[in-house]
């Protein structure tokens, strides 16, 4: 039987493992009050949108929850990567490595994960993990880009810090996801056969009733509107 029968790159049980990983890391509940509550933002969201004390308490116990799962993703898609033939899991200085391809990469799951003043840092550790690497490229990953763009250029940050002029490397690259997921592959659309492939799964491991047509048809739209 082909193990790969939901994406071509990556075998079922590795979804399904991976996916799984997910659900049990983002359904283990926890104390909403371990993280100290800003009482005032509370005061002032509950009056502005008219929401009751405990109708707050729902809203930012879903926030937080929320949250925690858009952490989860971004370990998803490190982890999804280095199970494709020929990558393999890091998750020090960089995320991914394929030796074969000479690609270092660290992933984000969005544009703006990184903040400002951190991507002088991100540049600099690919920088000295590219010393001992003859000919490989290294990449910064944004899965979700920004307006829809797909892009695959030099990483050059400004450093507004240390006020130091960044060397513009051909090297060391940020690219968005749907193509660095083309790129790890070899499947122009691999990141949205992925996405396609995620209703079944999860619907698989919480013993749920698949979704409907409309359903699908619904978030496929969400993702082409997102890249």
């Amino acid at each position: 039987m082909n193990k790969n029968t939901l994406v071509p790159y990556v075998s079922d049980e590795d979804l399904y493992k991976i996916v799984k990983g997910v659900i049990d890391r983002s359904s283990n509940n926890k104390d909403l009050y371990k993280n100290a509550l800003d009482p005032f933002s509370a005061l002032f969201d509950s009056l502005i949108n008219n929401l009751s004390y405990n109708n707050w308490i729902e809203n930012e116990n879903m926030r937080q929850r929320q949250k925690t799962l858009q952490n989860l993703i971004g370990a998803f898609h490190q982890k999804i990567i280095s199970s494709i033939d020929g990558w393999e899991n890091i998750d020090e200085v960089f995320d991914v490595e394929n030796k074969d391809k000479k690609i270092i990469a660290e992933i984000k799951n969005k544009y703006n994960t990184i903040k400002g003043s951190d991507k002088v840092y991100v540049y600099n550790s690919l920088k000295d993990s590219l010393i001992n690497r003859s000919g490989f490229t290294a990449y910064v990953v944004e899965i979700i880009p920004e307006h829809k763009n797909i892009y695959d250029k030099p990483f050059v940050p400004s450093d507004n810090i240390n006020k130091n002029k960044i060397e513009k490397r051909e090297d060391i690259r940020v690219i968005d996801g749907k193509s660095f997921y083309a790129l790890a592959s070899g499947y122009n659309d691999a990141l949205k056969l992925l996405y396609l492939a995620l209703p079944k799964i999860i619907c698989d491991i919480l013993g749920t009733e698949k979704k409907s047509l409309k359903f699908i048809s619904d978030f496929e739209n969400l993702f082409d509107n997102t890249f």
